[in-house]
């Protein structure tokens, strides 16, 4: 069980991780041999993602691990109410046991919804840096700052951005 969950691991993040820096380290190669001022301004807007992407997401590693122990207790409490439900309707504790029930998973909200920001925030970031990057190739693609591109490539690289987001 311990080398499948290394397996895992190896196949759920490493390989995910590594693919990801060949390609955008050949798609920034391409675009360094079209026009360097596009490697620039891409390379520029992948670095300050992905930085803000890490700092996010260490910051949400205590938020996470209070959320993991709020699901763990609420859930713990759900089992015992569930093992003891012939007691608590045989001494009319049933109310009480859903209180401190609604109690517990209410406890589960606050870091979810902390954690959903802060997921929120990562993909915003991530969503302005390539629109800001886009934003640099169109306009040195128009023509400011450098040779124009033919319209049908900057036609295509705005519609190709607008699909993502």
């Amino acid at each position: 069980a311990d080398i499948d969950s290394l397996d895992q691991v190896v196949l759920a993040v490493a390989v995910p991780v590594v693919v990801c820096v060949l390609v955008g380290a050949a798609g920034l190669a391409v675009l360094a041999l079209i026009r360097p001022e596009f490697a620039v301004a891409n390379g520029v807007a992948l670095a300050v993602a992905l930085a803000g992407d890490v700092f996010i997401s260490r910051r949400g590693r205590r938020t996470g691990e209070s959320l993991a122990q709020a699901r763990a207790a609420a859930r713990a409490r759900l089992v015992e109410v569930l093992d003891g439900r012939t007691e608590l309707a045989s001494y009319g504790a049933g109310e009480l046991a859903l209180a401190e029930l609604r109690r517990d998973f209410k406890a589960v909200d606050r870091p979810r919804r902390r954690l959903t920001g802060r997921e929120g925030a990562g993909t915003s970031l991530t969503d302005l840096m390539g629109t800001l990057a886009l934003v640099a190739v169109l306009a040195s693609g128009a023509g400011l700052g450098a040779r124009p591109l033919d319209p049908a490539v900057l036609a295509f690289a705005a519609l190709d951005r607008k699909s993502v987001v």
